[in-house]
């Protein structure tokens, strides 16, 4: 019995130390205001940027000129359309080439299966919105979760690199029954299962709110993350108990976490995005917008004027097309008792200001017409289009660095984790490349290369004078394209297959004209 009480004891006590770290992360979090300015961040992207105004002005629809989407869109696009291939070398460890050629294939098929490009495509929109992005892999099929930054909880809220943090700490959310149910699978006793409940312990919801979202009960559940001797050792914990005791996962040497900082922040572990400084230039431009909009309906139109009394049917006055019926009298002129005032002329200068706002914000941020790419293809060549983009592209190279920094982060947690563990489902190949990874490490490489359009585009136009003029082949024509190209290569080599099977010597013969 002592011996029970001594248990649940340490359960708890470990409880509120894990709760002790997440009130001073939280805290840290609230101090530099992390949770509005995302919230803030998100809704000027998405268009909902007079949210602070309920129900609009005068109880209509305020207008927008959503400036911040389509540079964020571009500059994720700029920076996550890349062709990305992960690389092993030995590097001396004795992994030897046919081991990394295996691994190489196993990553490459684990890459597709996680859709991957979608998920770094996605980490950079987030790192773009609101200045920082993290990646979670929670299990040996590396599975992973898109997190939101300001669920994260640091050890040093300076140090930007993750692995060099004495611990991570992650804020869920979850339903209180779906924690219990965690808690009974790991063996803890059913008196510590009874103190899981609903709290209102979130910092994006009031107290109100935070214990039901969608009609269910929710409790705050944290994932506690260290680096031990043995590994990397994690529990789960709620306020009161830690329902998911401590593992410890051996040969794991890595936080199974990535992330991506847009700009570095001195003196921060937290990124800036591009969002947060073009609000002010948003919301004066749709300022300026609405008071054009309302000096148009005030000025802009001409006003019926008429003596009251004199008009028989005044409330036709603004129907169009019915006349207007004015009394008898000794009225010499319709003009003295009914007119119309001229419209007045609008000041040119609010216009040429919204549209500086717009354009210098623009422009500013290195998103002008020819880095978005409004170019007539037609006009210009492949190869001068994808000059013009790089040119304009250059202020991003930081971050596209970072991007396959990423990446390589990447593909070393995974090293990590199938190290660690032994994925189901290998072929011989893949299963002789993992074994005995835990001693032997190595080097990850990742080589990029752009995916754009324009820069597809060039190299196809490059192919095709190549043909043309006679340097190369019909078919080594249709293999220098990309599976993604504009040329349909499939078809292409369907041809040549058909050709080769009808005369094999067609090939050598071809002249490529």
């Amino acid at each position: 019995m002592e011996k029970t009480k001594g248990a649940a004891a340490d359960n708890q006590t470990g409880a509120a130390r894990i709760w002790e770290l997440y009130q001073q992360g939280l805290q840290h979090h609230q101090r530099h205001s992390l949770y509005a300015r995302a919230e803030r961040c998100h809704r000027f992207y998405e268009g909902d940027q007079w949210y602070s105004e309920q129900g609009g002005l005068e109880g209509e629809e305020l207008p927008i000129y959503n400036f911040i989407e389509p540079v964020v869109n571009y500059k994720t696009a700029t920076v996550a359309m890349q062709n990305l291939a992960i690389h092993y070398s030995d590097m001396g460890g004795g992994a030897g080439p046919a081991r990394c050629r295996a691994l190489e294939n196993y990553t490459a098929r684990c890459w597709e299966r996680r859709k991957m490009d979608a998920r770094l495509w996605d980490m950079a929109r987030e790192a773009c919105i609101t200045g920082s992005s993290y990646l979670y892999f929670f299990d040996a099929d590396l599975n992973c979760q898109l997190l939101d930054g300001a669920a994260l909880f640091l050890a040093d809220e300076e140090q930007p690199d993750l692995q060099r943090q004495s611990y991570l700490l992650l804020m869920e959310r979850l339903p209180v029954e779906q924690v219990k149910q965690a808690a009974r699978r790991s063996g803890l006793e059913a008196a510590l299962v009874d103190q899981i409940g609903p709290d209102s312990a979130s910092p994006w919801w009031g107290a109100e709110q935070a214990q039901k979202s969608g009609g269910e009960e929710k409790c705050t559940s944290l994932l506690y993350l260290t680096k031990t001797p043995g590994g990397v050792t994690f529990c789960r914990s709620t306020k009161t108990v830690v329902y998911a005791p401590r593992q410890t996962v051996p040969g794991m040497k890595l936080y199974p976490m990535v992330s991506f900082l847009w700009k570095r922040c001195y003196h921060s572990a937290r990124g800036r995005g591009e969002v947060w400084p073009l609000i002010p230039n948003q919301i004066e431009a749709n300022k300026t917008l609405y008071r054009r909009l309302q000096a148009m309906k005030a000025a802009a139109f001409p006003k019926p004027v008429y003596v009251e009394g004199m008009v028989e049917n005044p409330e036709d006055v603004t129907a169009v097309g019915s006349p207007v019926k004015v009394r008898e009298g000794t009225v010499q002129k319709v003009s003295e008792v009914f007119t119309y005032l001229a419209p007045a002329g609008m000041s040119p200068d609010a216009n040429l200001l919204q549209s500086e706002l717009i354009g210098q914000s623009r422009e500013l941020a290195s998103a002008g017409d020819a880095a978005l790419g409004i170019i007539d293809p037609t006009q210009a060549s492949g190869t001068a289009i994808a000059a013009v983009r790089e040119a304009q592209a250059v202020p991003l190279n930081e971050q596209t660095a970072a991007f396959r920094q990423m990446a390589e982060d990447v593909a070393l947690v995974w090293l990590d984790l199938l190290a660690a563990y032994y994925p189901h489902g290998l072929t011989d190949g893949e299963r002789a490349a993992l074994d005995g990874l835990d001693r032997l490490r190595p080097g990850v490489r990742v080589d990029v290369s752009p995916a754009d359009p324009f820069s597809r585009f060039a190299r196809e136009q490059a192919a095709a004078a190549a043909l043309e003029a006679g340097h190369i082949t019909f078919a080594e024509y249709v293999q220098t394209l990309d599976k993604r190209s504009n040329a349909p290569k499939e078809q292409f080599e369907a041809i040549l297959k058909q050709r080769r099977a009808a005369d094999p010597g067609a090939e050598e013969r071809s002249t490529g004209q």
